[in-house]
C-alpha cells in the first residue's frame, strides 16, 4: 500500500488585526495576524486563507523568536526575512543546536516541514545534517 502523502499547512495572504477595541486596546490593531507563507502549527487552525502544500527543502536565514508550549510539546518560534513564521519542535531544535551556530539569533541553513502528531513544525533538511 502506498505512504499517504502529507500536505502542510501555508497561510496564503497575509492578514491584519482590525481596529476593533480589543485590538486597540492591545496595541495591535493593523500590524500583521498572519504573514503571507507562515506554516501553520495545527491542523485544526485550518480556513480559508490556507493553502495545502507538498514538503519542501527551502534555503533561509531564520532569527530565533522565542519558545512557548505548543498543544502537546515545546516548541521554539522563528521568523524568516519576510516575516513569516515557524515552530520548531524540541527534538528538532537538539538536531539544529548539535549541527549549526546560532550568531545575534540569527540562523542560516536548509529547511524543509515535519509533522508530529497533529502538529506541523521546520527542522534542517537532512543535506545539512550530513556536513
Amino acid at each position: 500500500m502506498a505512504k499517504k502523502k502529507i500536505l502542510y499547512p501555508i497561510v496564503k495572504e497575509t492578514t491584519y488585526y482590525d481596529d476593533s477595541e480589543w485590538n486597540t486596546n492591545r496595541g495591535v490593531a493593523g500590524t500583521p495576524d498572519r504573514v503571507k507563507d507562515s506554516l501553520i502549527s495545527y491542523d485544526g487552525f485550518l480556513g480559508d486563507n490556507v493553502e495545502l502544500v507538498e514538503n519542501r527543502v527551502f534555503k533561509e536565514v531564520l532569527t530565533y523568536d522565542g519558545y512557548g508550549r505548543g498543544r502537546s510539546s515545546a516548541v521554539f518560534y522563528f521568523k524568516d526575512s519576510t516575516g513569516a513564521t515557524y515552530q520548531m519542535f524540541m527534538t528538532d531544535m537538539d538536531d539544529l543546536l548539535k549541527h549549526k551556530s546560532i550568531m545575534d539569533q540569527k540562523i542560516s541553513g536548509e529547511w524543509t516541514y515535519q509533522k508530529r502528531g497533529k502538529n506541523f513544525g521546520i527542522r534542517l533538511a537532512d543535506s545539512e545534517l550530513k556536513k
